[in-house]
């Protein structure tokens, strides 16, 4: 227990568009499907902390919460009582949110906050630099696949509309690919990030 009380806890990754948010790390299956109830229902904690404006929620007894009526009565069948969620957000974007889980009311005293606000940091760091070596490794990968689809006019003897196709289509696969390779990336480090090392 790293965060005392906490006895779940998960990283969420916002998406490229609203409601393709995920769980990229959870360090139990109570947290991993306390997150997964706010996703379904659009509502929730971790929700409101990935996409608002840094500000930190907690939520002492969830079966007396009215920010999110139908996630509370949802997660509370599960036993979680109280609840602790973290933005994680850089200077220019938010990218997710750091989620703790407790079955016992008022399980985050002021201390577990402070603590938990700094595994935030430390987890944003590990997530924005992951994103960042990515997103440049998949640049310098696109300008060479653009350069290589540009070429085969005369290597394929294709008429230049026919390479036109080519151009276009290259982007698109690169772009599409760093994608994944950056939710991959995002991923493996959320992982790092919650559990302090290599999983």
């Amino acid at each position: 227990e790293v965060v005392p009380g906490c006895e779940g806890a998960g990283i969420t990754l916002r998406g490229r568009v609203r409601g393709s948010e995920s769980t990229a790390a959870a360090t139990s299956e109570l947290a991993r499907e306390a997150d997964q109830l706010q996703y379904e229902l659009d509502e929730g904690p971790c929700l409101d902390a990935a996409r608002g404006d840094g500000t930190t929620l907690v939520a002492g007894d969830l079966r007396h919460e009215s920010r999110w009526p139908e996630w509370a009565d949802s997660v509370t069948r599960l036993g979680v009582r109280s609840v602790l969620s973290i933005p994680l957000h850089t200077e220019v974007e938010n990218i997710g949110a750091l989620n703790c889980y407790s079955r016992t009311t008022k399980a985050f005293a002021p201390e577990s906050v402070e603590l938990a606000e700094i595994y935030a940091i430390h987890a944003t760091s590990v997530l924005s630099q992951a994103r960042l070596v990515t997103g440049l490794r998949t640049a310098l990968e696109s300008r060479h696949d653009i350069g290589v689809a540009q070429k085969p006019v005369a290597f394929f003897g294709c008429r230049i509309e026919e390479c036109d196709h080519t151009v276009v289509v290259e982007p698109e696969r690169a772009s599409r690919e760093g994608e994944e390779q950056r939710a991959r990336a995002s991923k493996f480090a959320a992982r790092v990030a919650i559990h302090g090392r290599e999983p």
